[in-house]
């Protein structure tokens, strides 16, 4: 197995560092909190950015600090909540009744050129509905485990929100992800691996694909819609990046064996691609390109080539539905009309590149997914969060009717239950009975895992 990523910027293994669990505060003005209420009860959609002040602390690596008058606003699609209260109510100084809700934080959008450690945007999430609180985590720390750089960085914290002239202490939210926001920051911490640092001769474009973006479509109203694709730099030459994209589907879609095979190895790292897409599968990633055109991002780099980027991994591990997360078959895996995958698997070389990448994520001696190294990397992190899942006065509730949480006083509502299953709403095939640190038949590392999944192996 290769040896962990080494970026550009040496901070992001400080600030993304799983061994560590900061303190994140933001420091908000009470005025400035119930804009940002108003404006999630107009439009809970549209992002509406506040100023706050972005301290950090307890991390033996960075210095405490605090990053002043950053921009941060509420984010997230089918998570996306209210952070507090009712609809029309403004903050609560005495009794408030806190929603866990995810953030965006811009850290020079009111002071050109701020940064946090050399970063200057990054995500603040809240663990949507995972009893296990360490799936995405686990899911994104594979991608280091298995030396794929394409991977963004994920670490934990203890999170709160104060606000500053509202009369009360800082509330505690609970666990949070810390997540890298993937733009300019994250393309230049990759510059080597993605071949930039020797830049050729085409603009580089970053692209997130959300709504249908399937790639097998090159018709100019799919290709131009923002909904679906989204070009995410150099934005003003809209044009050519939507010229190199329908060329990039056009050939995706109408080429076929060694024409496919020749196209490929000159438009992509096919091996990195298909390694990549594999820890998708092995982890039962439900809500991504594959089954659902939705949750990636894309990048075309200065010589032209495509990369994958994946992108969210809260339906992973059993959290999921429709499909069994742990059988299902990987040379099939979602829906065919999307055909990235299986028509590089078409191609004979390219198939047992899929299946080494099985190999090498699974095997006994060094595989970074096999059962025990996993679930030692679990417990690990458990040690680390265990003692802060829990305030003195507030607890997190999760309600199944709702997507966010409650903090309120421990006798006023539910608690939401630490334990090794899957969402409660999860559906399909075993989903609900696999489990990540119990040994035996509903283990989702053994299942998912087994190299009776990939019989070429054995040939």
């Amino acid at each position: 197995m290769k040896k962990k990523s080494v970026f550009d910027n040496p901070k992001l293994k400080e600030i993304f560092d799983l061994e560590a669990l900061p303190e994140v505060t933001l420091e908000i003005k009470v005025a400035d909190w119930n804009k940002l209420l108003e404006a999630f009860d107009a439009a809970p959609d549209v992002n509406f950015w506040i100023p706050g002040d972005f301290v950090f602390s307890g991390n033996d690596h960075i210095a405490a600090q605090k990053v002043p008058n950053v921009g941060l606003r509420v984010r997230g699609n089918s998570s996306r909540n209210r952070p507090e209260g009712n609809e029309g109510e403004h903050h609560n100084p005495k009794n408030p009744v806190w929603r866990q809700a995810s953030f965006a934080l811009q850290f020079g959008r009111n002071v050109p050129g701020q940064r946090f450690e050399s970063l200057s945007r990054l995500d603040l999430k809240f663990i949507r509905e995972d009893p296990t609180r360490i799936r995405e985590v686990y899911s994104f720390d594979l991608y280091q485990e298995a030396g794929v750089y394409s991977g963004p960085l994920m670490s934990m914290c203890r999170f709160f929100i104060h606000i500053i002239d509202g009369g009360a202490k800082p509330a505690y939210f609970g666990i949070y992800k810390l997540k890298e926001f993937i733009e300019d920051d994250y393309l230049d911490a990759r510059k080597t691996y993605f071949g930039d640092d020797n830049p050729g001769s085409h603009i580089p474009f970053l692209w997130k694909g959300d709504n249908g973006a399937a790639l097998n479509n090159y018709d100019p109203s799919v290709i131009e819609d923002r909904s679906i694709y989204d070009l995410r730099t150099n934005t003003s030459s809209r044009k050519v990046a939507n010229a190199q994209l329908t060329s990039f589907v056009r050939n995706l879609v109408t080429l076929k064996g060694d024409a496919l095979k020749n196209w490929a190895h000159e438009a992509m790292d096919v091996k990195l691609l298909l390694k990549s897409y594999l820890i998708n599968v092995i982890c039962g990633n439900m809500d991504d390109y594959w089954a659902n055109a939705n949750n990636f991002n894309f990048y075309f780099n200065t010589h032209g080539k495509f990369f994958f980027i994946p992108n969210d991994f809260d339906t992973t591990l059993g959290t999921g539905w429709g499909i069994d997360a742990g059988t299902q078959d990987i040379f099939d895996w979602g829906n065919p009309g999307h055909p990235l995958i299986q028509k590089l698997l078409s191609v004979s070389d390219f198939l047992h590149l899929y299946i080494s990448a099985f190999y090498e994520l699974t095997n006994a001696n060094d595989g970074p997914f096999y059962v025990s190294r996993s679930i030692h990397r679990i417990e690990n992190w458990y040690t680390l969060i265990r003692p802060y899942l829990w305030d003195d006065t507030i607890h997190l509730a999760c309600h199944n009717d709702e997507a966010g949480c409650v903090l309120q006083l421990p006798n006023k509502n539910h608690q939401t239950p630490f334990e090794d299953r899957p969402a409660w709403w999860t559906s399909g095939g075993n989903n609900r009975d696999y489990r990540l640190l119990e040994r035996g038949r509903w283990n989702f590392f053994e299942v998912s895992g087994d190299k009776e999944r990939i019989p070429q192996i054995h040939d």
